[in-house]
């Protein structure tokens, strides 16, 4: 840790709060609903744990050639993926839609692009109890018939004569061929990483080609919300769609504090954009159930990203928490990302509500040192005067000591020594986020990166070496002339002229799977 005292402790506003009562009160009835829309033969329930075993295996191997096409067709895949992984993707989902809220005013069209058996409409439903009464509406496309139509069953079922207010509108057809008109906001939940596909150039073509099917369907005021599993492909491919957004014009907003070029995206930078949260207050149906499937899981994880055409303001003392606590020497740190890049924040007491999502807000000391371990520059936070009252606080999303779990402490090499190097960049072979300095060896199990790993639910996209970007390619062009961002050239640098660009090629669906993702 630093030896200079930093600042007092800022605010930290929790990203995945706690579920509602409603929420919650819906979550825990969600077995009801299941049993209403799709109810089990006895053969089919005894077979249940066995089919949610052999789809897990299927949807989260990093090798092999994983679910095959349009595998919900199969009657026990459907029951496993309805039973066990669509309930872990509400709650999920539901958290992240009650910490980020967007908004929806009345008469607001919504596309939902391999939208799966309604997932996000659904999540939406039960997280934001407040919208439920505004009359909006959803288009759902998706390429696999049975689970759109399980979809509709269920949200009927789940709200009931209160749902007419919501018009939802089902669309069986890849992603590339959804309705053209523009929409207020544009979501897609574990979907686009089906869509970006292959290596180098090829991989480039296939980001630019996704990025310009989400942005060619937005209004000029809409936003995008594309949600992932937490996993590393999930992360990074995030990361580089926010750098074609960026260039298009479309701001981040979320989890990103500035518009800057994203940290995570360093050369040798081991580590991706994800959050990790308790998940113990998951309905008990769908524990026992886990547990029965014997896929014990006590956490949750999801990488997300929000653009839109509003700019908020980007402000140096707004930082995203991307990690967990984890011991240091003489106290307790953190990994931090703002406009800055990464901060290695170290504190003695633990500000209320520090833990993996939040954002905190306080105005950090100017670095001096990097961590010579993850490259990380390094913080103080002053935290004594607090000590006594942090001690009794509880956390902001009540994690207790679950959240001090699942840190990277895997040992590092020396960061580049250079003034100008990316922050949070290191030099060598496979470079940070690493064990930081003075940070203890972890007794056995594995390392799992600075966010704490990903241990996510539901439909979990096989871990796949992210394509490499070419700094040379023109961005998809858009059709509604939108342009770079303020202060940015089409290449992310500020100043400059924006430059010609090349009309962006319709996304195509490759091997009848592509924008048919199952959130």
């Amino acid at each position: 840790m630093p030896d200079e005292r930093g600042v007092r402790p800022g605010r930290c506003v929790p990203l995945f709060p706690r579920p509602g009562a409603k929420a919650m009160q819906a979550l825990e009835g969600y077995r009801q609903v299941l049993a209403q829309a799709h109810p089990l033969r006895p053969r089919h329930q005894a077979e249940l744990p066995g089919e949610i075993k052999r789809l897990s295996l299927a949807l989260t191997a990093e090798r092999g050639p994983g679910p095959q096409a349009n595998y919900l067709a199969a009657p026990g895949a459907l029951a496993a993926y309805l039973h066990y992984f669509l309930p872990w993707n509400l709650y999920r989902l539901s958290r992240l839609f009650a910490g980020l809220a967007p908004d929806l005013p009345e008469g607001s069209s919504v596309l939902d692009l391999g939208c799966g058996p309604l997932t996000m409409v659904q999540a939406l439903w039960i997280a934001r109890p407040e919208l439920r009464g505004r009359k909006l509406r959803f288009v759902c496309v998706d390429q696999t018939g049975q689970a759109l139509r399980a979809g509709r069953a269920l949200f009927e079922a789940l709200s009931g004569e209160a749902g007419r207010a919501w018009s939802v509108e089902t669309v069986q057809a890849p992603a590339h061929k959804a309705p053209q008109e523009p929409f207020r906001a544009v979501w897609s939940a574990n979907a686009a990483g089906e869509m970006v596909r292959g290596r180098g150039e090829e991989g480039h073509e296939s980001l630019e080609r996704s990025a310009g099917l989400f942005l060619s369907r937005l209004a000029h005021d809409g936003h995008v919300l594309l949600v992932e599993p937490g996993t590393r492909h999930g992360g990074r491919l995030l990361s580089r769609l926010r750098e074609v957004f960026l260039e298009e014009g479309l701001a981040p907003q979320a989890p990103c504090t500035h518009h800057d070029a994203c940290p995570m995206l360093a050369p040798r930078w081991r580590s991706w954009c994800h959050f990790v949260f308790p998940a113990d207050d998951v309905p008990r149906w769908l524990a026992s159930l886990t547990r029965a499937s014997g896929l014990e899981k006590d956490r949750a994880s999801l990488s997300f990203l929000l653009a839109g055409a509003e700019v908020p303001e980007p402000a140096v003392d707004r930082w995203r928490v991307v990690s967990h606590r984890f011991p240091l020497a003489g106290g307790q740190g953190a990994y931090l990302c703002g406009g800055e890049g990464l901060r290695l924040l170290g504190f003695s007491t633990p500000p209320p509500g520090l833990v993996s999502g939040a954002l905190l807000e306080a105005r950090l000391p100017e670095p001096r040192e990097r961590d010579p371990k993850s490259g990380a520059w390094l913080a103080a936070l002053d935290t004594e005067p607090e000590r006594e009252r942090t001690a009794e606080a509880p956390e902001a999303h009540g994690a207790g000591p679950r959240e001090e779990r699942g840190v990277s402490t895997k040992p590092g090499v020396q960061a580049d020594p250079k003034p100008g190097g990316a922050p949070g960049s290191s030099a060598g072979r496979g470079g940070g986020p690493s064990r930081p300095s003075g940070a203890p060896r972890p007794k056995g199990g594995r390392a799992t990166g600075p966010a704490g790993g990903a241990t996510g639910t539901g439909r979990e996209e096989r871990s796949r070496a992210p394509a490499r970007t070419s700094g040379d390619a023109p961005p998809p062009a858009r059709p509604h002339g939108r342009g770079p961002a303020p202060g940015k050239t089409p290449g992310g640098k500020p100043g400059g002229k924006p430059g010609a660009r090349r009309p962006s090629a319709p996304a195509r669906g490759r091997g009848g799977r592509g924008g048919g993702g199952r959130p």
